[in-house]
């Protein structure tokens, strides 16, 4: 179910003439989908020779030179041939080699990479016009009811959702929640952070891990890189802002942790400081908190911008003035502004509205909370659930 979602995109995808990058965090099942592919492809006919599947992971080639003439004596003589290569960026200037290749020989290139943004602008400053990109998320809440055979929502489905996530590997076997606690553990410290560590150099992996932490404590709140410099002074340890704020746009590049800006709505600009960083999944989030409790508002912030981000919409941060909105979501042009109600009481709804009222009656706005309320003006008023579940549907 999970990756036959993402079969189906890459199969609409293949008529193009073009490079297929596949990108997501790591877990999120782009290998799977890759051998996915290429069991389809031998099932429609093509043969073996014709299928060259490298995993980076496990060849030594480092470098594009290498990569470029090992497959080209692989398809030396064929009229045709797929070439999937599995966590391409692992390749020092890999790009150099994909467009040699895609231009020079009779080849369909299909590729996977954790980061889509550094993927997408080396490959389309070189190859503009012939570039598509799938990104994969972790199930939707819908999709995720549909693995769990529940197609009615309930408080204990929506929980399981929050508390674990939804990447491949939690939703599709049985298993206890200690043991789901152990798998989200294992992808998050023995994969994310050794990665982190062996492709990035990383000279203090506590420190990273610390910051990660730190950053999952405090998911949908302004980072200051001061504030976590002061946090580290805090517990004696010494670091400097230089080493902090290098390390924060490792995480944001590794594509667990991504960065949100901030963005002012009067002024038309993105503002530097004080970015949000919210999880690929709540589950993963959870994890790399240590279970210790992330705020309920910051699981519910994070389920709306993986919702966003799923659908396709750029997500800023808005700054109005004096005043804050958790959320301005752009796609094909079209604005919508969300404010998120926390249960504590920590924020009013008047105070929430406030922003949402200074905005142009034809804006659309939304005020999101855990239950339904009776709100006046053109603010919409959507529960949590009604968001992830119907929200896009009905668009």
């Amino acid at each position: 179910m999970y990756n036959t979602i993402y079969l189906e995109k890459l199969l609409n995808l293949k008529k193009n003439l073009s490079v297929k990058l596949i990108t997501g965090c790591r877990g999120v099942g782009k290998t799977t989908l890759l051998k996915m592919f290429a069991n389809y492809l031998k099932n429609n006919g093509v043969s073996d020779k014709e299928i060259i599947f490298i995993d980076f992971e496990r060849e030594t080639i480092l470098d594009f030179n290498t990569l470029y003439e090992y497959i080209s004596k692989k398809v030396a003589g064929l009229e045709n041939a797929y070439i999937l290569l599995d966590e391409i960026d692992s390749v020092e200037n890999w790009e150099k080699a994909v467009i040699a290749l895609f231009t020079g020989l009779p080849v369909e290139i299909y590729a996977t990479g954790a980061d889509e943004r550094v993927l997408t602008q080396k490959m389309k400053k070189l190859l503009t016009d012939n570039c598509d990109v799938l990104e994969m998320y972790p199930l939707s809440f819908a999709e995720f009811l549909k693995v769990q055979d529940n197609e009615k929502p309930s408080e204990e489905s929506f929980e399981k959702f929050t508390n674990f996530g939804s990447m491949s590997f939690i939703v599709e076997e049985n298993t206890s929640e200690e043991t789901k606690k152990r798998l989200l553990n294992g992808i998050c410290y023995e994969t994310f952070f050794r990665d982190a560590v062996i492709k990035h150099s990383l000279r203090d992996a506590d420190l990273f891990r610390g910051i990660v932490y730190f950053l999952a404590k405090h998911i949908g709140q302004p980072i200051r890189t001061k504030n976590i410099v002061e946090y580290f002074k805090s517990i004696n340890k010494k670091v400097t802002i230089f080493t902090v704020d290098n390390y924060l746009n490792i995480i944001d590049k590794i594509g667990i942790l991504r960065k949100i800006h901030r963005y002012d709505v009067n002024e038309e600009k993105i503002l530097n400081g004080g970015e949000n960083f919210y999880c690929v999944d709540t589950g993963i989030l959870n994890a790399l908190s240590n279970f210790e409790g992330v705020e309920k508002i910051g699981l519910i912030k994070n389920l709306v911008v993986s919702e966003l981000l799923r659908n396709g919409y750029e997500v800023r941060v808005a700054k109005l003035g004096a005043m804050n909105i958790d959320f301005m979501a752009v796609s094909k042009g079209k604005k919508i502004y969300i404010q998120v109600l926390p249960d504590d009481n920590s924020k009013t709804i008047t105070e929430l509205l406030r922003p949402l009222h200074k905005l142009s009656a034809e804006t659309e706005k939304i005020l999101i909370s855990s239950e339904p309320l009776k709100i006046k003006g053109n603010v919409k008023n959507i529960t949590i659930t009604d968001f992830l579940l119907n929200y896009f549907v009905k668009k």
